[in-house]
């Protein structure tokens, strides 16, 4: 999911506070793209339609709308999230195009220095544990647990350790959203209840394995490294969908007829857009409780 400069609590009402961050950096996979891996491979990626241009979603994806809700300008954000995005150097959508461990080292190469008012995104390990989903499934039951440990510890280790080396290069401010459960994606959903059970034990794995590692390394950054809640979001989407504007929480909208041809309100009715990427209104509610989340980190 070639570097490119472009730009727990739900809330969902004003956002007036001032700014507090001079820069967004952005380190990821699809779910954060907004466009790089179209501009690398120099054609439409995704289609579109039914995507909207560039993105695994039918708009905006969140890393598109916290800048203004955190007030900066598009000139303030550099977004290096290329679709596919392993968190090591591989790439599961395109040959060629970078996993997340060669956006941090392009950007330590050739961009800016970081500094102690910068927010450093680094959200990533879904293309990882989609694979280890695959894998295990292929694995006798026996075997599968092997292949889900070694899945997350790869899956924790690259990132954990470019956030080192980000804050090395001067970075103070970081922020790591864990996994919504796979097993409950319209792909999973689909595969069967042996490979919803394998994604459930994914995903928590990975974000027990996630939180531990950030409370063993909060001290060293003087607790400005916030662990984003991504699974209790989508759980509280999922149990009280009306809540949110929701409709929908099961099937992915690309699935229905009616919704794959309607636009806007129609779409976000639904959690998820295709069969793992949610709608562009699951983005802008999980923009929206990251700002929260970040008001927190502001006053540390």
């Amino acid at each position: 999911l070639s570097v490119l400069w472009v730009g727990l609590i739900v809330f969902l009402g004003p956002l007036a506070a001032a700014q507090a961050f001079d820069r967004l950096v952005v380190v990821g996979d699809s779910f954060s793209d907004p466009g790089n891996a179209e501009r690398l491979l120099g054609r439409p990626f995704p289609d579109s339609p039914p995507y909207a241009e560039g993105r695994f979603s039918n708009g905006p994806v969140y890393a598109e709308r916290l800048p203004r809700m955190l007030r900066l300008q598009a000139n303030r954000v550099i977004n290096l999230a290329v679709a596919g995005a392993l968190t090591d150097s591989g790439n599961g959508a395109a040959a060629g195009l970078p996993g997340m461990r060669d956006q941090v080292d392009e950007f330590i190469a050739t961009g800016p220095a970081l500094d102690a008012n910068d927010l450093v995104i680094i959200y990533g390990g879904t293309n990882d544990l989609v694979q280890a989903a695959d894998a295990a499934l292929a694995q006798p039951a026996a075997e599968r647990q092997a292949v889900v440990d070694a899945a997350v510890d790869r899956a924790i280790r690259f990132p954990t350790n470019s956030l080192l080396r980000l804050r090395r290069g001067g970075g103070r401010n970081f922020v790591l959203p864990n996994q919504f459960n796979l097993g409950a994606s319209p792909g999973f959903r689909a595969a069967g209840p042996t490979k919803m059970a394998i994604g459930r034990v994914l995903t928590s794995a990975f974000n027990r394995a996630l939180a531990l590692k950030i409370r063993d390394l909060a001290p060293r950054f003087g607790n400005r490294l916030l662990l984003f809640n991504v699974q209790q979001q989508f759980g509280q989407m999922q149990r009280q969908p009306g809540r949110f504007g929701l409709a929908e929480t099961a099937a992915a909208c690309l699935e229905v007829p009616d919704c794959r041809i309607a636009r806007g309100a129609d779409q976000n009715r639904f959690l998820f857009f295709d069969d793992l990427h949610p709608t562009t209104k699951v983005h802008q509610i999980l923009a929206r409780a990251m700002t929260v989340e970040l008001r927190r980190l502001e006053r540390r």
